[in-house]
């Protein structure tokens, strides 16, 4: 659990910490349900929807743990060592495992701006977007733009790729922990108000 201060002094609220314990199960749940979904046998129809939105709760989940260095900085300064305490209570590694999937849904976000630069290119060299199959049949010099190959469980954009499947229960195992952080603090609630005053002197057992 998260220490009453971080090794400088600047502790994130327990409360802000508890609402986004929160929202993480529910973006990590989401994520999951998604990439099972897509990863069915023979799945094509909707499956670009499905990728989209395995994406964007992915990187959601993943940027309560590693914030945007855009982050606006009076937020900075209120809350320097949000990333570091929550990854404390999960019990994560300071490396993201999602820095391809975070940079995968940055980078669909600007397609627009992606299909651009393709166009610009002195050369303009071929293009794959939303394709299916073998992805080292691309053409090396080809711009590859949300690719998925079915065998080896990989989907790619531009120069990042993310295991579908180990990013799947990495988030599976997030949302779990999730339930079991948020159970823990209301046992330690009702322990709390069992020993005020008035109330019973030893916690509720589990």
């Amino acid at each position: 659990m998260v220490s009453d201060t971080s090794d400088d002094g600047v502790a994130t609220p327990r409360i802000l910490l508890e609402a986004m314990v929160h929202e993480v199960e529910f973006t990590a749940r989401a994520a999951v349900r998604a990439a099972r979904a897509l990863l069915e046998p023979g799945r094509e129809t909707g499956f670009w929807d499905l990728a989209e939105t395995f994406l964007h709760f992915g990187a959601l989940t993943a940027s309560f743990f590693w914030p945007s260095d855009q982050r606006r900085k009076p937020l900075k300064i209120a809350f320097p060592n949000r990333g570091r305490d929550l990854r404390g209570l999960f019990g994560l590694d300071d490396g993201s495992p999602f820095g391809d999937l975070r940079r995968i849904r940055d980078g669909a976000v600007h397609l627009d701006e992606r299909l651009e630069e393709w166009w610009l290119e002195q050369d303009m060299p071929g293009l794959a977007i939303r394709n299916f199959g073998d992805v080292r049949m691309v053409p090396t010099d080809a711009r590859i733009y949300h690719f998925w190959d079915p065998d080896n469980g990989v989907l790619v954009f531009s120069d990042h790729r993310v295991d579908i499947r180990a990013s799947a229960s990495m988030l599976d195992l997030i949302a779990n922990r999730a339930r079991h952080i948020q159970a823990h603090w209301r046992y330690d609630r009702a322990g709390d108000q069992a020993e005020t005053p008035g109330g019973a002197t030893q916690k509720a057992t589990s």
